[in-house]
């Protein structure tokens, strides 16, 4: 599902180029949970963007369900990121003074409101439909978002740092659900330090820091 070979990025900086991610190549089939590990500045969140469309690497080839990103045009990217992505951000990007309901529909090609509301279930959201996404906790905050990115039903589902400051309960909830994806046939990639989401992962990639060009 996703093929990704050689692909490098880096930023001008003031000493010379800044190596955002060294070269790289991976394999993820649907139904693996791909854990991308390594410390602060390995290239997680960079190999997440280039995977998802978001970021242009400077050299290498991204394909996705078979088809070669390299040489599409931005629109083009952005429209199959729309067909087959489905992003968790670190931080979660809602509407806080829409319900969480709202929140999800949005999100939603097609509207459906008993779907959604199946969907905020099966997250642990059943209870908090109609409560505005700013007045629930950070967990419940986390798994909206993730609510938010599988609601259109993507084939590739990518998460950076997912449980990054939740508590070990939220944690486990966010690492099951992720893996659950993998098991329904997604093919899931999690960028994280986080030993607890590695215990959910089928295999981890382990990247390191590069020091400046």
């Amino acid at each position: 599902m996703i093929h990704v070979e050689h692909v490098t990025k880096r930023y001008p900086g003031a000493r010379g180029a800044v190596v955002a991610l060294p070269p790289t190549s991976l394999d993820v089939r649907r139904g693996e949970l791909l854990c991308v590990a390594g410390e602060s500045g390995a290239g997680k969140s960079t190999l997440l963007g280039v995977i998802g469309l978001l970021t242009t690497p400077d050299a290498g080839t991204v394909v996705l369900d078979g088809r070669d990103c390299t040489a599409m045009s931005n629109r083009q990217r952005d429209e199959l990121r729309s067909e087959l992505v489905g992003i968790v951000p670190q931080l979660p990007r809602l509407f806080p003074e829409l319900s969480a309901l709202r929140n999800v529909e949005l999100a939603r090609r097609t509207p459906d409101r008993v779907a959604t509301e199946r969907l905020l279930a099966h997250v642990g959201l059943a209870d908090r439909v109609d409560h505005a996404a700013r007045t629930l906790s950070g967990g419940e905050q986390q798994r909206l978002s993730l609510a938010r990115a599988i609601v259109n039903g993507p084939p590739v589902v990518l998460a950076d740092e997912p449980t990054s400051g939740l508590d070990d309960r939220n944690a486990e909830v966010v690492g099951t659900l992720l893996a659950r994806l993998a098991a329904d046939g997604a093919a899931v990639v999690v960028a994280s330090h986080d030993a607890r989401m590695r215990a959910h992962a089928t295999r981890t990639l382990e990247l390191t820091v590069r020091s400046a060009a």
